[in-house]
């Protein structure tokens, strides 16, 4: 994939270039791309585009004035809320932590006390699911989440 592939939307409004799609835009500064060769798109203008901004902005309790920069976790756009903490370091499971689509359910079996145990987290009413694959995952994403099932608010989904 190339930095054109990946169009960076904005609106120019009060003076201020706001971007639209602001994960993007994270995703091009983390790979070291220089705003320089962005593929920029500008949407001033479009109806449904100021309309996203302006809801993006309320939404962030902000002006037309914005803000510098925004960084996974800010604003809202992303937050990490602890779930379930497992019963025993996952340096002593006895065996590998896997998903069970058929329930759906996280299994691991453990150790405790000289006694062998099956774990695991049931899932119920699940009316969608997002997994990051580990090599797409950032330190944010990382930190704070071992021996932990923690959820990823985002909008990747409306309800």
């Amino acid at each position: 994939m190339m930095p054109a592939d990946v169009p960076v939307q904005y609106i120019v409004r009060g003076g201020n270039t706001l971007i639209l799609n602001t994960r993007s835009a994270q995703a091009l500064e983390q790979a070291g791309i220089p705003r320089g060769v962005w593929n920029a798109v500008d949407m001033t203008g479009d109806a449904a585009a100021e309309a996203r901004l302006t809801g993006q902005l309320t939404r962030n309790g902000l002006t037309s004035e914005g803000i510098e920069t925004v960084g996974p976790g800010e604003l809202g756009m992303n937050s990490k809320r602890t779930l379930y903490t497992i019963p025993v370091p996952s340096t002593s499971l006895r065996s590998e932590a896997y998903l069970d689509g058929r329930t759906p359910a996280i299994r691991f079996g453990y150790r405790e006390g000289g006694v062998e145990r099956q774990g695991g987290i049931k899932f119920s009413r699940v009316a969608a699911m997002r997994k990051r694959a580990e090599r797409a995952c950032t330190a944010w994403h990382i930190e704070g989440a071992y021996d932990t099932l923690v959820e990823v608010e985002g909008s990747w989904v409306q309800v």
